[in-house]
């Protein structure tokens, strides 16, 4: 190595001739330490001096010239005496910019805890680049080669914007504990990256500034868990179209304050945010649509979110969990994520809290998606926004879930069950199913919404479970939870049929008299309708009780023959015939071959149309008669044959009437 050292301080002396003791002094400790692949260490004994902030204040048997640097990386002479360890300078303040744009450096760079200025390495090529513990301004690598790591860590400080964009390293890029400040712009900018390992922007990471990875390429994973992103007027981390074919973890004491962007990502494994914080009240807290993630998404455990969350259109291979999440964008969407394809479950529950709309309209859902004990806050508008999402599992909204403004399943499609049940605070939640599909309904009456916060107009379900409310009684209070407009009658009819299907009949004609009922609230006088809905139709429960019609025939045909057996031992009911008597001794009698009155008979014969048993045209009330009926010893009634023969009108066509709708109900045509 001695021949090294003798080489590279030669090398030096021809190349700068003109340098003070002092200065010489320095630059020989670098080469010697160059030479000999050891550190180069610049560092005081006194550690509190060796802070990069204090540099202005070391001496100048601490300073490196940067054309010195420049001469060792660039110079092929010089360079072919540098060892495969490289540069490596600890404690030192270089007095200038660093320009290595374009250079090939076949070794690594180690600058730890320095006091660095601008650094240019633009389109270079290097080993690797160690920055641990140094402070630095601006730092341009656009376009460079890296062929290991990359360390900006441990107490690195950027003032100025750190530019990788374009870049490739074969190894990590570790920024934990690093801090970059560019408050008017972008702190650290990496579009277009490619790293082959991980990117590390956790452990006390500190941005003060956008932090842009747009259309990165990370073999590995990237880590954010304990990193602060702070950009609060624009995007603090910007990663739209980045691929990972690893993870991404925003969890553990993450704190972004502005917007965090992952447009159109791909992540292979899973994208955690769960104990991250994300502030941008005015804007989106997280804005990832079109993402999509081979594994689960988790925003639980301590997870916050000032501002809306994006999701639109996500793929998301495995669940999406979000228990114990706050979701807080009380002027808006807290969760937007419509059209999102969820292959597993969507978890909402456990202390799950959102301030504003949570949509997930048109999503498709391969497993559950549960909300038990999830908190939904929108009072003047959707808590919930399920409309046209497709579930094949169930839906569970229960065990203390609470809402406070709309929960709509409009068009929903869910393939096994929908929990409404042990709800908390139920007076305060409108529900809407509207069209949608269930396989089986469970809920409990506690549960149900207040009157005219219930919609249920082409809601249909397969069947009711056993545990869920069945009498007639409890599901008229249900279906009277509607808002009272329009009459609608599918869901009546799809309950009695549910009803009927499960074996309860007497539920079901109990629900489809109720429909009629209720059709009757909506029918004005002189409506063609008005006449059935409001005498007809109760009569017979609407065709479902066609024996009322005949109880009530029986007791005006029992009546009617008392009326006809009275009038007839009083002379007011007369043959029709001329011919009907004859006289015997000189005295007018019945002929025997006339029809005797009964008057069972004859009331029955009059009261059922097209009915003869030859009575009823064999006698008349007669109008001309009048007569006396003894009710007691002292009273007695004036009964006439023109009253009686009034009530034979009535009573013949009350016997069309109640004939009619008998006959009718039992056929079934009064039911349609």
């Amino acid at each position: 190595m001695s021949n090294n050292k003798d080489d590279l301080l030669n090398l030096a002396r021809g190349k700068f001739p003109k340098l003070a003791p002092e200065e010489y002094e320095v630059l020989t400790k670098l080469l010697e330490s160059v030479a000999d692949g050891v550190l180069a260490d610049f560092s005081s004994a006194d550690k509190p001096q060796n802070d990069p902030a204090s540099a202005a204040n070391w001496p100048v048997t601490r300073t490196l010239k940067t054309e010195w640097i420049v001469w060792l990386c660039t110079d092929p002479k010089a360079a072919a005496l540098v060892t495969h360890k490289g540069v490596q300078i600890i404690g030192a303040r270089f007095d200038g910019d660093l320009d290595l744009g374009f250079s090939k450096i076949p070794f690594k760079l180690v600058f730890a805890s320095c006091s660095l200025n601008g650094l240019n390495f633009k389109q270079a090529e290097i080993r690797n680049l160690y920055l641990h513990g140094s402070h630095s301004k601006s730092i341009n690598a656009d376009g460079a080669k890296i062929e290991g790591d990359v360390f900006l860590n441990n107490g690195f400080k950027a003032e100025g914007e750190v530019r990788l964009l374009g870049c490739y390293i074969g190894g990590d890029v570790v920024c934990c504990g690093g801090q970059f400040s560019n408050p008017k712009g972008d702190a650290l900018s990496a579009d277009r990256m490619r790293v082959a390992g991980s990117v590390f922007l956790n452990k006390n990471f500190k941005a003060e500034g956008g932090v842009r990875l747009l259309v990165c390429s990370i073999n590995g994973s990237l880590y954010c868990n304990g990193g602060q992103f702070c950009n609060p007027k624009g995007s603090a981390l910007s990663a739209d179209s980045m691929k990972v074919e690893g993870s991404v973890f925003f969890d553990e004491n993450f704190k972004a304050e502005g917007e965090v962007r992952l447009l159109g990502c791909g992540i292979d494994e899973s994208l955690n945010c769960s104990g991250g914080q994300f502030c941008n009240p005015d804007g989106n807290a997280f804005l990832a649509d079109r993402m999509k993630v081979a594994g689960s998404v988790f925003m639980k455990s301590n997870f916050k979110a000032e501002g809306e969350v994006h999701l639109l259109g996500c793929s998301i291979g495995s669940n999406l969990e979000c228990d114990g999440g706050q979701f807080s964008n009380p002027k808006g969407n807290a969760l937007s994520a419509d059209s999102m394809k969820v292959e597993g479950n969507i978890f909402l529950r456990d202390d799950f809290k959102a301030e504003g709309q949570v949509r997930l309209l048109g999503c498709s859902v391969g497993g559950v998606v549960d909300c038990s004990r999830g908190q939904f806050r929108n009072p003047q508008g959707d808590a919930l926004s399920a409309n046209r999402i497709k579930i094949e599992g169930s839906v569970f909204l229960r065990k203390g879930f609470k809402a406070e403004g709309r929960v709509s399943f409009v068009s929903a499609n869910v393939g096994q069950y929908f929990h409404w049940r042990e709800l908390d605070v139920p007076e305060k939640v409108k529900l809407d199913l509207r069209s949608a599909h269930v396989g089986t309904l469970l809920d409990d009456s506690a549960s149900w919404p207040t009157e005219g916060n219930l919609w249920l107009n082409g809601f249909v379900y397969e069947r009711i479970e056993r545990q869920a409310p069945l009498d007639a009684k409890s599901r008229k209070k249900w279906l009277g939870l509607q808002p009272k407009q329009d009459f609608l009658p599918q869901p009546y009819e799809q309950l009695a049929g549910v009803l009927r299907q499960m074996g309860h009949e007497a539920e079901a004609v109990e629900i489809q008299i109720v429909k009629n009922v209720e059709r009757r609230r909506h029918i004005k006088l002189f409506h063609r309708g008005w006449l059935w809905s409001h005498i007809f139709g109760p009569v017979i429960g609407y065709g479902y009780r066609p024996w009322r019609a005949f109880l009530i025939s029986i007791f005006i045909i029992a009546l009617g023959a008392g009326l006809f057996g009275i009038g007839n031992e009083n002379g007011l009911i007369t043959p029709t015939n001329k011919d009907a008597f004859e006289k015997n001794n000189g005295v007018l009698k019945l002929s025997k071959n006339y029809p005797v009155f009964s008057p069972i008979v004859y009331s029955a014969e009059m009261f059922v149309p097209l009915v003869k048993l030859h009575v009823a045209d064999a006698y008349l009330p007669n109008a001309n008669v009048v007569g006396n009926i003894a009710i007691t010893k002292n009273f007695s009634l004036r009964y006439t044959g023109r009253v009686l023969r009034w009530y034979l009108w009535v009573h013949i066509m009350l016997g069309w009437v109640l004939t009619t709708l008998w006959v009718s109900g039992l056929t079934g045509i009064a039911k349609r």
